[in-house]
Formats: structure tokens, sequence, C-alpha cells
């Protein structure tokens, strides 16, 4: 039985210590940048969905540098992307205003030929001013990939691409 105030801990997401988190240098990583002003609350601490949404950019960052897009339009004008169906995160310490950030996003698995759908573990930092690393959250999201009608709708999940999966193979 948990005591007031205490959590019940996702089984799926791994924890590590905020200052002590193995560096695997399988991990795609965004360029740092800094918390911007507009991310922050009255108090200047960064809100829990850019955590969110920065683990996003470093998945787009990811298929740009693959030579990939998150949107593609097919010539018949059939419009591809990659739904997301799942999301779990684990916000262990707060983002201020102007604090440097570090993301590092990585598939969890490798896809074979019938996958339909990928997962990425993300985990976000703050780089200290001694350059050290300060783990503010981690987690991971599924996103499938299909193609999307103009009334948004999608269609059930399309195999994946196979210039997708041979930019994943560098991580396994």
């Amino acid at each position: 039985m948990r005591k007031k105030g205490e959590h019940k801990k996702s089984s799926t997401v791994p924890e590590f210590p905020a200052k002590i988190v193995p560096v695997n240098p399988k991990f795609h990583t965004l360029d740092d940048f800094s918390v911007r002003f507009a991310e922050t609350d009255s108090a200047g601490l960064v809100h829990f969905t850019n955590f969110l949404r920065w683990a996003e950019n470093a998945e787009g960052d990811f298929f740009r540098k693959h030579g990939l897009s998150v949107l593609e339009k097919s010539e018949a004008g059939t419009l591809s992307g990659w739904p997301r169906v799942d999301i779990r995160a684990n916000f262990r310490v707060p983002a201020r205003y102007a604090d440097r950030i570090r993301v590092r996003i990585r598939p969890t698995s490798l896809p074979d030929a019938n996958t339909r759908c990928v997962e990425w573990e993300f985990r976000i930092f703050r780089i200290e001013k001694d350059t050290t690393e300060t783990l503010l959250a981690q987690g991971n999201w599924k996103t499938v990939y299909a193609h999307i009608f103009e009334n948004g709708n999608a269609e059930a999940a399309k195999t994946l691409p196979k210039a997708f999966v041979d930019a994943l193979r560098k991580f396994f």
C-alpha cells in the first residue's frame, strides 16, 4: 500500500537517478537549445507539454538528418505520416527559463519487414555550468505509419518504409 503523496512508478519507463545517467552513443541528440520565455509559466517553470514537444522536435530532426520526412505527400495526393498512439513520461526535475537543454531519442527495437509502428525512448537533460547533465524527464512514445486523409482520419497502419527502417539500423 502506498503512503499518502506516494505515486505508483511506471514499469515501462526506466528509472535513473537525476545525476547518474548511462551514456549511450546510440541516441540521436537534438542540438542543444535554451528554454524560451514563451515555454514557461509566470513562475518561470517550463510547462510539461513542452517536454513532449521537445522530444517530438528531436524526432523531426532525426527524420531530416536521414533525408526522410515526418509528413509525405504522394503523387496521387495521399498524405502519409506518423500519428502518436501512446505516450508515457516521467518528469523528475523542472526546467526553467534560460536553462540549456539537451534532448536524446532512440528507437527501442529494430522493426522487421512487417512492422507498422515504432516506439521511441526519450531523455531530456539540463546542461549544468560544469557541463554535467541533469535528467529532467524521460519516457517513450509509439507512432504508427499511416496514410492520412484530408478529413484528418488515418487509414489502418501501413508497413514502415524501407528507408526509415534502414535509418534505424544504426541504433542496433
